[in-house]
């Protein structure tokens, strides 16, 4: 954006550039100026058109309006809950303004001459002698503009976005300063992008940051809007306006309501914690070493403390399984932990399913030699985001996890079972590809795509185990040389 001297200033001043913020420009940029003045005026501009909307419209049809924007949902629908109202009114509140039709509920005698208009533009042909220049400008800019899912291709903090329309293949670099400070290349947005006096800026923009696992997703309703269509328009998204919306609330409601958490084997996750008193420590664990089958009992007892006549008083080892039906290149899951502590046993395990499961084993294993003594169900929301003294103790746990995962032999099992994973890979059916295999879904541009934001989310994605983020890392680079996606 060239401005010349005897322009107008780009601040709002109203004088020429030459006479106002010409010698400012080396500090404050002339498109960082016309940015800071249109977004002056649009801040100033939606009081004046939600009292418009107040004065004309009353509640039950501002309902009917907010209804429409959430796609005519059910009363017990969870996305439109007040909290849900709350987080979401950057997103509605530009939508009633500038894209719902109001004209059936207009009675002026214009009103008949307009086939669909909005609340901005009644406000502004009913005020067309009072509204300023920037304000038409605004209206028109952006009224009846679709919102859309974007690409995050660049960002310059505190300046500007690149964007790419994931529908149209547009690119576009908006101003943007507040969001330009948190979103990453890669990231996917839904927003509003418009054009107001030659500068391109975002007006109402969804709160969810979209990770690029769930870009498949989209693309098949790319191929929906694009069946028998050669290019995707503007025209065409606002045709599909109520899909797009749909989509993006149903993302938004599962990226801030998480399903219930499961363990690998689709059970409700459910932390227990048994406690036994045993007669004799060496004796049980010669009865329950064969639960782990990952390790023999001459290995864990060399890991065991012994008392002077050489028997186990304390010893840790896992309770495991061979195989996973759910994941099958898994050779074992790991099902809890046991520890044997003196005359003390303590089992700790993550659902109710597997609490039953083991109290049976232990039952049939050592009879009337342990004896149950409580079952200490432990608070899901302490255990996950406030932990204290009281609760599961997670310093311990995590120093016997990385005890553990710098075991080699553990290692050396995970290695094993995460590359045959990665070598399975290619040829799995993933839900998320439409049940095809990365290898048939990269022979298309759209399944290509989806491919390389699957890998993507995969590769960037970090665990808490070090051990696993490389790993993963390893097999993603495999998987991209074998599809030919270096």
């Amino acid at each position: 954006m060239k401005i010349g001297r005897n322009d107008s200033c780009p601040c709002g001043s109203g004088k020429k550039y030459k006479k106002c913020c010409l010698n400012k420009s080396n500090i404050i940029p002339a498109i960082d100026l016309a940015y800071r003045r249109i977004s002056k005026a649009y801040e100033e501009l939606e009081p004046k058109l939600e009292k418009y909307m107040l004065k004309h419209f009353n509640s039950e049809i501002i309902e009917d309006a907010l209804h429409e924007f959430f796609c005519w949902p059910d009363e017990e629908d969870e996305y439109f809950t007040d909290d849900a109202m709350d987080s979401l009114q950057d997103l509605y509140r530009p939508w009633i303004l500038y894209n719902w039709d109001c004209k059936p509920d207009l009675d002026e005698a214009w009103a008949e001459e307009e086939s669909e208009i909005t609340i901005a533009e009644a406000y502004m042909k009913e005020n067309i002698k009072k509204i300023s220049n920037l304000e038409k400008k605004l209206v028109k800019g952006i009224s009846r503009k679709p919102y859309c899912f974007w690409d995050v291709m660049g960002v310059k903090p505190g300046q500007s976005i690149d964007l790419k329309n994931i529908m149209t293949g547009k690119t576009v670099t908006v101003q943007e300063h507040m969001g330009s400070g948190y979103l990453n290349p890669k990231n996917i947005v839904f927003a509003r992008a418009v054009v107001i006096d030659n500068i391109d800026m975002l007006i109402g923009m969804g709160r969810a940051i979209i990770p690029t696992g769930l870009k498949p997703a989209l693309i098949e309703l790319r191929k929906d809007i694009k069946e028998g269509r050669l290019l995707i328009t503007d025209e065409d998204l606002l045709e599909w306006d109520m899909d797009l919306r749909e989509a993006y609330l149903d993302i938004d409601h599962h990226l801030h309501n998480p399903p219930k958490m499961q363990n690998i084997d689709g059970e409700l996750l459910e932390f227990h914690k048994l406690v036994f008193e045993i007669k004799d420590p060496d004796s049980a664990f010669e009865k329950l070493a064969s639960l782990c089958t990952v390790e023999s009992p001459e290995t864990i007892r060399k890991t065991a403390e012994s008392d002077k006549k050489g028997r186990i008083s304390k010893v840790n080892f896992s309770w495991t399984k061979k195989g996973n039906k759910k994941i099958q290149h898994y050779d074992n899951t790991i099902l809890g932990e046991v520890r044997i502590d003196h005359k003390k046993m303590i089992i700790q395990i993550n659902s109710a399913q597997r609490a039953e499961r083991i109290c049976k084993e232990i039952k049939t294993r050592m009879g009337s030699d342990a004896k149950f003594k409580v079952d200490v169900i432990e608070d899901m929301d302490p255990i996950m985001n406030h932990p204290d003294e009281d609760s599961f103790d997670h310093k311990k746990f995590e120093g016997e996890h990385d005890a553990l995962m710098k075991n080699p032999e553990i290692q050396q099992q995970l290695k094993q079972m995460l590359s045959k994973h990665w070598d399975n890979w290619v040829d799995m059916k993933i839900p998320a590809l439409g049940n095809i295999t990365p290898r048939t879904a990269v022979k298309t541009a759209d399944g290509r795509e989806a491919v390389e934001a699957l890998l993507y989310d995969i590769e960037t994605g970090k665990t808490p185990d070090p051990v696993l983020n490389e790993l993963h890392r390893k097999g993603v680079q495999k998987v991209k040389k074998e599809l030919g996606l270096d």
